[in-house]
């Protein structure tokens, strides 16, 4: 199953009665507490200006029976949903991002952080497509979770690497190996004993067949550009995702504080940039 379109959410809310069609909603969110903010990119029902948030019921009514004992956590951080019938998939689940609050030493190519992936399978790129090119109206791009990513999300982002020409990469130094400090930034995936299981095992290789080694280095290729891939910066070069919604009726843009946000962090930018000049 590849990843899902525009087209894919027009052709499903066509199928579907009203009070269930699909919309993209777009919120912005300021946490004055933990001085961070947050930007989701999440489907949901809509009729005029009455926003509905998803509930399993609804697509349980879809697809004619109950989905609780396959509607699970694959792995951390993120669920999804293998289709049961051969109906189009549900367009259902959120994304967010965070923004980039560490320390001044790592400023990460002035990228948020996704941090939390709950999606439909097939569904994900989509929304990670909306997060991308709100950000990057306001010259910030989208990274993976420093801390961890699950082997879905990891796929997503060797997607972008790989395939995807109308998104900027820009590397992240995660070791501090290069002068310019932009790029500098952080990263424990290396941490987490799911993000390593793949490592080769020499006991295990001497009794695979030629045909075992020859899967299992198409599997080693595949998690080694995963782990390149969540190394980098996303920037919006050329997505359509939000025109298309928007073109279709089917986007609700709440994000208004984001302009906000990006011009407070530019004022004070520009402040300590004063400051430095300052001979005291």
């Amino acid at each position: 199953m590849g990843a899902k379109t525009v087209k894919d959410l027009i052709a499903f809310n066509a199928s579907v009665p009203n009070d269930i069609k699909v919309k993209v909603r777009l919120q912005f969110r300021n946490y004055s507490a933990t001085k961070t903010q947050k930007l989701y990119a999440q489907f949901v029902y809509a009729e005029g200006e009455n926003v509905v948030m998803q509930l399993s019921t609804e697509r349980e009514k879809y697809y004619g029976q109950s989905i609780d004992k396959i509607e699970k956590g694959t792995e951390a951080a993120i669920e999804r949903f293998e289709d049961p019938t051969n109906k189009p998939m549900f367009p259902w689940g959120s994304v967010s991002c965070v923004s980039n609050n560490e320390k001044e030493e790592f400023k990460c190519n002035n990228a948020w952080f996704i941090s939390l992936a709950e999606v439909a399978k097939g569904y994900g790129p989509l929304l990670y497509d909306c997060l991308i090119a709100k950000l990057g109206q306001h010259g910030y791009g989208l990274t993976a979770d420093r801390h961890m990513v699950s082997t879905p999300a990891a796929g997503v982002w060797s997607f972008y690497l790989s395939s995807r020409p109308d998104v900027t990469k820009k590397l992240l130094d995660v070791d501090k190996s290069t002068p310019p400090t932009d790029d500098d930034c952080y990263a424990t995936h290396n941490l987490v004993p799911q993000w390593n299981t793949w490592i080769d095992d020499p006991e295990k290789m001497e009794n695979m067949t030629p045909e075992q080694e020859k899967e299992f280095a198409k599997e080693k290729a595949k998690r080694e550009s995963m782990r390149k891939a969540v190394n980098y910066a996303y920037f919006d070069s050329g997505i359509t995702a939000l025109n298309e919604l928007s073109a279709a009726g089917l986007l609700i843009d709440e994000s208004e504080g984001l302009n906000e946000s990006y011009a407070l962090k530019q004022l004070y930018e520009s402040f300590l940039q004063d400051i430095k000049k300052i001979k005291f």
